[in-house]
């Protein structure tokens, strides 16, 4: 019986230990699983299962070119926290009220998100967003966005850059054209919500002068930038870098001279925008053939705009700042034509990576990103004070004072 007693208190201090090895786990999977502030006015009924920011969207019938640039646009804080705290929009403007619509009913959807809201504006522009077949992403978000910007510049005379979008993406550039036979420079300023990059490189590279640092446009004397060669010609970093370096276009006519000449050409960002979108043109069409340049194009997880600033050379404070981004999302393209293959989206919330595929929400890394069929690339600009965000977890902004429209 010695025995026996002995066999049974070793039996429940075995028990015990175990006991205590079960609490002490447990204390270590609730100390490090993330919380939502309970005081956090209703945030957590915008959240998608396990926590996630996205969810799946529905194709509506060959409408991944749509379900991509939806993801990203969604996954753009700056617009969803410009669309949270702004009034609901009224019927005035289909088109921002359309917008801030997507973004309450994906919150609200509990398992995937329904875009018929989308479709059915973007027919409003043509009818064939109606038919179900594949569209190009580029053209179809640039039509959406630009139609947006037009109900304010429109309905309220605003400028470009005074528009709820205009504030987010909007980026200016200057064109300064050189005639090689009379000398005369012209200056244009272009806005632009999305700056269409050429996976062909300039032809007739000419190299800065060591003197030319100063311009004089439109009265107003600007620094001219030092560029600079991207280190890899293989990223996105150097397409971006061909596009703004200095050119010889053949056979143009000048402005000044009227003579039929070639002209010099280079590129300058005169504004910056909060949310920079590049556009990998990688489609050529010849003899009513389109082809697609399928090269590999490493996209960087930053990006700085330092090198193609031009600032007013008596702006202290404009020449003091930095224009340094940081990548949150990709629209992926696969296939021979961009009417034609599949589009995805890589997008960024917080620390994580998702690669978003229709309905399809599966979590990934900025390697995979990176490495991707990059056609539309998403980059948020990073100001000195708002850098420690990057540690923070992302937690989505409430819409409990907008409703969904009837």
């Amino acid at each position: 019986s010695t025995q026996s007693t002995w066999d049974i208190q070793m039996l429940l201090g075995l028990l015990n230990i175990v006991k205590l090895i079960i609490m002490a786990f447990s204390c270590c999977i609730t100390s490090t699983t993330p919380r939502i502030d309970e005081n956090e006015e209703e945030g957590s009924k915008f959240l998608p299962a396990q926590g996630q920011k996205f969810k799946g969207i529905k194709n509506l019938g060959q409408t991944c070119y749509m379900n991509a640039i939806l993801q990203c646009l969604i996954g753009t804080r700056p617009l969803e926290k410009e669309l949270e705290e702004r009034k609901e929009y009224t019927s005035e403007y289909p088109f921002h009220a359309t917008l801030q619509s997507i973004f309450v009913s994906y919150r609200q959807a509990e398992v995937e998100f329904q875009p018929s809201a989308m479709r059915e504006i973007l027919t409003t522009i043509d009818r064939k967003y109606a038919e179900n077949k594949q569209e190009d992403a580029s053209e179809a978000l640039n039509l959406f966005l630009d139609k947006t910007l037009d109900e304010e510049v429109k309905k309220e005379n605003k400028k470009f850059g005074n528009t709820l979008l205009g504030r987010i993406f909007g980026a200016n550039i200057a064109t300064r054209t050189i005639c090689t036979d009379c000398k005369k420079i012209n200056w244009k300023a272009e806005d632009h919500l999305i700056i269409p990059l050429s996976m062909i490189k300039p032809t007739g590279i000419i190299k800065k002068m060591d003197n030319e640092s100063l311009a004089d446009v439109n009265g107003k004397i600007y620094c001219l930038p030092n560029k600079h060669s991207a280190p890899d010609s293989k990223s996105i970093e150097a397409v971006f870098s061909d596009f703004l370096k200095e050119e010889i276009a053949q056979e143009c006519k000048c402005d000044s001279c009227n003579k039929i000449v070639p002209l010099r050409i280079e590129r300058f960002i005169l504004h910056a925008p909060e949310v920079l979108i590049l556009n990998l043109r990688r489609y050529t069409s010849e003899h009513n053939k389109t082809y697609k340049n399928a090269d590999l194009i490493k996209i960087t997880p930053t990006i700085s705009l330092d090198p193609y600033m031009m600032m007013e050379d008596s702006d202290e404070k404009k020449k003091a700042e930095t224009f340094k981004y940081s990548l949150y999302a990709i629209v992926e393209h696969t296939g021979e034509t961009a009417n034609s293959g599949h589009y995805m989206a890589y997008v960024k919330s917080g620390q994580e990576w998702y690669h978003l595929n229709d309905i399809a929400v599966e979590a990934s890394t900025i390697y995979k990103a990176a490495r991707s069929q990059a056609y539309i690339v998403f980059y948020e600009r990073v100001h000195e004070e708002d850098a420690q965000f990057y540690l923070h977890q992302f937690i989505p902004v409430s819409y409990t004072h907008l409703t969904l429209p009837t």
